[in-house]
């Protein structure tokens, strides 16, 4: 008898726990999805209207950091916010972009000048201006 409410209460236990991570799941992937994001999931707008020329800012897409510069000359410069080589993030300092794990340097336009990523360039994403206050990009 002992044996049993034994097991009757670990398997509770472990019915409850399990779906505890369910609902953390679930909850976690609507925290993840995107509300920038259209209907087919292809598209991506970003918001720049508060981003100044010289100043960087950060968006997530799918679980991929992507970046958006406004140019010193007024002009956008959307790329992933990851090192080409390794993965890491890439920082805006000042004027230049930075990978902060092995200190790789790229200039404004995303062209690789120091560090291990010699031969690699930043991925560099096309966007259309939809207008003063949005970037339109599409994913293939």
């Amino acid at each position: 008898m002992k044996d049993k409410k034994l097991i009757l209460r670990v398997t509770t236990k472990l019915f409850a726990a399990f779906a505890l991570l369910v609902i953390a799941y679930v909850f976690m992937q609507g925290l993840l999805k995107d509300e920038n994001l259209s209907a087919d999931e292809k598209t991506l707008l970003l918001d720049v209207s508060d981003l100044n020329p010289g100043e960087v800012k950060y968006f997530d897409y799918n679980r991929r950091k992507i970046l958006a510069l406004h140019t010193n000359s007024g002009k956008f410069l959307v790329a992933s916010a990851r090192d080409p080589v390794f993965g890491c993030p890439i920082e805006w300092q000042s004027s230049k972009f930075v990978s902060i794990c092995n200190g790789s340097e790229f200039s404004s336009g995303g062209k690789v000048y120091s560090g291990y990523a010699t031969d690699e360039d930043m991925d560099i994403l096309s966007f259309e201006m939809v207008s003063t206050h949005q970037l339109k990009i599409r994913f293939e």
